[in-house]
């Protein structure tokens, strides 16, 4: 089973870039106390040009799923 590699860049706020790539796992309830406590994954991808643009945003109820669903759609998918 594949994961990302993600580095924490706040409380309950992990994330990686790479070129044009962006995803970003956040819980918003346990990063500032407001909204849901499922985990958010949100997929960006610019490589400059509009056309190609990408935005994915999908919740779960683990970090560890969301992980799994970033990995998995980073190998069909780029």
């Amino acid at each position: 089973m594949t994961t990302l590699n993600l580095k924490r860049k706040f409380k309950s706020h992990y994330g990686l870039s790479h070129g044009g790539l962006t995803i970003d796992v956040v819980n918003p309830f346990k990063s500032n106390g407001m909204g849901s406590d499922s985990w958010n994954i949100i997929i960006e991808f610019y490589n400059g040009n509009d056309q190609d643009y990408i935005y994915v945003s999908e919740y779960f109820e683990t970090k560890k799923q969301a992980s799994i669903f970033g990995a998995k759609w980073v190998q069909e998918n780029l």
